[in-house]
């Protein structure tokens, strides 16, 4: 039986194609606003993994800022498709533990909303370690209890 990130990343693998539509919009205003904090705490040409990087609209913003971004995703299908796009991505599930590093920073925008709390506080503590002393690990939530 399936858990319930597991049943959430097979829904992306089906629906791959569905978030690189070229009509959506790049980032949200909100999301725009993390990206640029991150922005001003590294230097031009820092290192940031990207946990979850989807169709990679949150790495384009960041690189097209000077930063060098490693994207990674759980979903092979968004990998395939980035790399058939052009661009370097690899297979990557938070919830395997390491994440390799040291990063100037790491990101995980809507990801860790999928984990249960245990697989939450591994993620995290996985991040944090990937991230060199000093560095940076943003992250973004939902607010709320349990699913809803």
């Amino acid at each position: 039986m399936l858990n319930a990130t597991d049943e959430t990343l097979r829904a992306y693998e089906q629906r791959a194609d569905r978030y690189f539509d070229a009509s959506a919009p790049a980032v949200s205003a909100e999301v725009a606003g993390l990206l640029d904090a991150v922005v001003a705490r590294l230097h031009p040409g820092s290192h940031v993994l990207e946990v979850g990087t989807g169709p990679g609209r949150e790495a384009a913003y960041l690189e097209e800022r000077g930063l060098h971004v490693d994207r990674t995703d759980a979903t092979a299908a968004f990998v395939e498709r980035l790399r058939a796009d052009g661009h370097d991505a690899r297979l990557l599930d938070v919830r395997d533990g390491n994440l390799g590093g040291p990063y100037d920073a790491v990101l995980a925008n809507a990801v860790l909303l999928h984990l249960d709390r245990a697989q939450a506080r591994l993620a995290v503590e996985a991040c944090r370690q990937a991230v060199r002393p000093g560095g940076l690990f943003a992250l973004t939530l939902k607010d709320g209890d349990g699913e809803s």
